[in-house]
């Protein structure tokens, strides 16, 4: 072996960990043996003379680390033999010189007595817990010669690192979660807000087609009215009259209520569509995928429409073609040439006053048929009025009536008369009150005939009761024939208005062609503005679409990882620092922690899964609690989790030996 002795730094290197260099060891070995010793051999014993030296060398150093941790919180004190003898060993060993048999079974007894001692830490968690190792800015400043002293203060222990390690990790993971939580809240609210406000279009949109239905019933049942009228003259005329607008007055409130709802509702839909459309940025190049892509300038998202419109052109006069949906392209082509014919109506219209007299001769024929009508009633009502006055007829009944009165007093007058005795004072009295009807007469067949002489003939008073009831038949004729007539012409004179109200100039008529330019001009503005609109609704429905498979993936896949990871994150933090209290962070620690991770990812993704099996109806803990605190759980008592998986696996597998 001398020829390593040659080689002092291979040797040393060697020793150090570096176990490439081995091979060239032994070849130089084989070199100086000129092949009379097995190449195998030897080195199958070098190394396990070096392996052995090694882990006793890592023995004595960490005995030392044990005894400094005994002596310092160990209740039980140290043997002093014990010491000495570990303390032997070190002194041996950082010298170089070899620990005769007894000596080195004394320091692994010894050694076994110290680990015993300080259980449950042992020598490996009592390093990882000492600040050896330089920080990151340690070694990054230990190469500068003017901050290498304060570097090296820069120090800090495994376990330490692996704290700051797990507390970065489980920051992170919470602050992704936040992101992505908040995120699905705000997807989530967004898509159930737009849900309800198509469900409230589509009943506004289905009261309003209720509404026009009832409005067009109405119009035809008042246009078959007119035409059975025959007051129809080649235009309408019901809806300028009272009972019209009347009927109709409710029907329209409610059309302009529904209308402005409507228009209400879709502003609200439109803004709701453009904050989903900014929501699903993130996710436009797989939503859009196949698809044209627009940018909208609005929100700098792009949006995907279809390749295939199947827009219509329509040519508007004065202007460039146009393109238009299919649904709205018969409509607005419609506006388009009714305001055309307007315009050239218009055009041709001028001044010219032979177009309202033309649009006034059937008003001025009709107006004519009345005037010779009023005149024809005036004229009965004058040879009535000729015949015989109705106030004259008037009089005559009410002085035949009287006469009849005054009769039935004197009558009653003699009567009283005859039962008064002669010649007393009461008497006296009667017959003065006879005396005053003494000049009392009327005239029957132009002659006159006094009461006193003829109140108690009946031939007399049978010709002034026939009289009195033919005048009083000639009256009420006379009067039902005037109020007849009056009538008439009073409905004839309503007409008249009515129709000189129709008759119009040519500056009417000019207006009312703007008006009716006007009008179709703003139906088209508002066909136009629903047109755009629907188009933007539809090209949303990809992304209130991918918006909620969006929402599904994230609620069934990532947040359930992230809380599972949380959940572990949690818990190594928690192990973490009952370990170093405890003095038992290791190696073998760490390991279990990375698998802790993992594990909370995979218990987090089952969860996911498998939480459309969990009834949220029910009263149970796990219907009461979200399928995500569910994954946290999960992801924090991960060890309880998979043991309680492989307590059913290893039943039901014995359940299956029974049963075979």
């Amino acid at each position: 072996m001398g020829n390593l002795t040659k080689n002092p730094k291979e040797v040393q290197q060697y020793l150090a960990g570096k176990e490439s260099i081995l091979q060239w060891l032994m070849g130089q070995v084989a070199r100086a043996m000129k092949g009379k010793a097995g190449l195998k051999k030897t080195s199958k014993g070098s190394v396990e003379m070096t392996q052995y030296k090694k882990r006793l060398e890592e023995a004595v150093s960490n005995a030392q680390y044990m005894m400094i941790y005994a002596s310092t919180h160990c209740k039980k004190d140290i043997d002093q033999e014990t010491m000495k003898k570990l303390i032997n060993a070190r002194h041996h060993v950082e010298q170089g010189l070899k620990l005769s048999a007894t000596a080195e079974a004394d320091f692994w007894f010894n050694y076994q007595k110290l680990w015993k001692l300080v259980e449950p830490a042992n020598a490996e968690s009592i390093i990882a817990n000492l600040p050896v190792e330089r920080t990151f800015f340690g070694r990054l400043f230990g190469s500068m010669p003017v901050l290498s002293q304060w570097a090296e203060k820069l120090t800090t222990s495994k376990a330490r690192k692996s704290v700051n390690r797990y507390i970065t990790f489980t920051a992170a993971v919470l602050i992704l979660l936040l992101v992505f939580q908040i995120y699905w809240v705000v997807g989530n609210q967004l898509t159930t807000q737009l849900n309800d406000l198509l469900e409230k279009r589509a009943d506004l949109t289905l009261e309003l087609n209720t509404n026009q239905k009832e409005y067009s019933t109405l119009e035809t049942r008042y246009m078959q009215d007119e035409l059975d009228s025959g007051k129809f003259n080649g235009a309408y005329t019901f809806d300028s009259s009272p009972v019209w607008r009347r009927d109709t007055l409710e029907n329209k409130a409610a059309n302009a209520s529904i209308n402005t709802d409507l228009e209400s509702l879709n502003s609200q839909i439109d803004r709701n569509l453009n904050v989903l459309t900014a929501w699903s940025c993130p996710w436009a190049s797989l939503i859009n995928a196949g698809q044209a892509v627009v940018k909208d300038a609005g929100n700098g998202c792009e949006q995907g429409v279809g390749q295939d419109t199947g827009q219509a052109v329509v040519k508007d006069a004065g202007k460039e073609d146009k393109k238009y949906s299919p649904k709205y392209q018969p409509l607005i082509n419609s506006i388009v040439k009714q305001i055309n014919d307007v315009e050239d109506q218009l055009n041709q219209l001028g001044n010219d006053e032979n177009t309202a007299s033309i649009q006034n001769n059937p008003i001025k024929e009709q107006l004519g048929t009345i005037e010779v009508q009023l005149t024809k009633y005036a004229t009965q009502i004058d040879d009535l009025k000729s015949q015989q006055t109705p106030e004259i007829k008037k009089k005559r009944i009410g002085e035949l009536s009287d006469f009849q009165i005054k009769r039935g007093e004197l009558l009653k007058l003699w009567a009283q008369w005859n039962l008064t005795p002669s010649g007393s004072q009461e008497e006296a009295s009667i017959q003065s009150e006879i005396d005053k009807y003494d000049k009392v007469q009327i005239d029957v067949d132009r002659a006159p005939i006094l009461l006193k002489d003829s109140y108690d003939s009946d031939d007399v008073f049978s010709k002034l009761d026939s009289e009195k009831s033919n005048l009083e038949n000639e009256f009420t004729t006379m009067e039902t024939q005037l109020v007849d007539i009056q009538e008439k012409m009073d409905n004839l004179n309503s007409q008249k208005d009515t129709l000189e109200a129709h008759l119009i100039t040519a500056a009417e008529i000019r207006t009312q062609w703007q008006a009716e330019s006007d009008k179709l001009n703003l139906e088209k503005e508002k066909l136009i503005s629903q047109e755009e609109g629907d188009v933007k609704r539809e090209s949303s429905l990809a992304d209130q679409l991918a918006g909620q498979s969006v929402l599904n993936i994230l609620q069934s896949y990532i947040l359930p990882i992230l809380y599972g990871l949380l959940g572990a994150g949690t818990s190594v933090l928690r192990s973490l620092s009952r370990k170093i209290k405890d003095v038992t962070y290791s190696g073998v620690t760490e390991i279990q922690h990375i698998l802790s991770i993992s594990l909370g990812a995979l218990a987090g993704i089952m969860v996911g899964w498998f939480s459309f099996l969990i009834d949220a109806g029910t009263t149970t803990f796990l219907g009461s609690v979200s399928p995500l605190a569910i994954a946290f759980l999960v992801g924090y008592n991960i060890e309880p989790f998979f043991s309680r998986m492989d307590d059913a696996l290893k039943m039901n597998k014995k359940s299956r030996q029974a049963a075979s």
